[in-house]
């Protein structure tokens, strides 16, 4: 399990793309309201999934290992299904290439586009007011 206090290197890199996709959303005026716009940005796709390559190394090897994941009763959901669509892409990237080794499929799927920032709405507009 993450410890408290973890930070990743691409944060800033994650935050400058949701406040991208949040002014792209309030320009077109698709949204009535912006608190209405959060549930919507959260499922816009991301450049990527926003988990370090080693740290889904070790979640893969775990799940492999045991069957689930480490702490999965404690998972929130939308980190949940982005552990689920990142272990759906690499059993079918392994399948493809069986000559890859486990690190270089993760850092193939982690760095591929995701399709959601697996963010709650409210973690989204926390995110966007922070700075």
């Amino acid at each position: 399990m993450k410890k408290k206090g973890n930070c990743c290197d691409f944060i800033s890199q994650r935050d400058v793309e949701l406040r991208r996709v949040c002014r792209r959303h309030i320009s077109r005026g698709g949204v009535e309201k912006i608190s209405g716009m959060w549930g919507e940005v959260s499922k816009s796709p991301a450049s990527r999934f926003y988990v370090s390559e080693h740290r889904m190394y070790a979640l893969i090897r775990h799940r492999k290992k045991y069957g689930h994941w480490p702490n999965g009763e404690r998972i929130n959901a939308q980190r949940f299904a982005m552990y689920e669509e990142i272990w759906r892409r690499f059993t079918m990237m392994q399948l493809e290439n069986p000559d890859m080794g486990d690190m270089d499929v993760i850092i193939a799927v982690v760095n591929s586009e995701a399709p959601s920032f697996y963010l709650t709405p409210q973690s989204m507009r926390t995110i966007y007011y922070r700075n």
